[in-house]
């Protein structure tokens, strides 16, 4: 299996209670998306604060196999998740409770994993463009 392609989404959305500091304030929060395609027909999802630079994206992971990330020497290690660590955002955010067509429950301390590939969930497409 190889990746064919990589597409990313800067989705952008409202604060409920915009907030300020001394430099400016917030009504609105982005983040982004990336989509990874292999030849399989295997897609994943991952996300994260800010999309990386699409060329790098292309250099970086077009043509290999998503499963070999431990053998790749010259992959960021960032990526590698800690294994006790979860962060789920827990105030009101259309994006967690919309963007995935299952979304991620969370209940007394407890968040069963998704078991799809990469972000383990379905993302809804038509909730995507809305906010991108």
């Amino acid at each position: 299996m190889k990746i064919t392609e990589v597409r990313t989404y800067s989705p952008v959305y409202p604060v409920k209670d915009p907030f300020s500091n001394a430099m400016r304030t917030t009504r609105e929060r982005a983040f982004g998306i990336v989509e990874v395609i292999t030849d399989s027909g295997v897609i994943g999802w991952g996300e994260g604060a800010t999309v990386p630079a699409r060329r790098a994206l292309d250099a970086q992971v077009v043509g290999r196999n998503p499963f070999d990330y431990e053998v790749q020497p010259d992959w960021p290690r960032a990526h590698e998740p800690f294994p006790t660590l979860l962060e789920y955002d827990m105030s009101e955010n259309a994006l967690r409770t919309e963007l995935a067509r299952e979304p991620i429950r969370h209940s007394g301390g407890i968040v069963s994993v998704p078991q799809g590939p990469g972000l383990g969930i379905e993302i809804d497409r038509e909730v995507l463009q809305k906010y991108c």
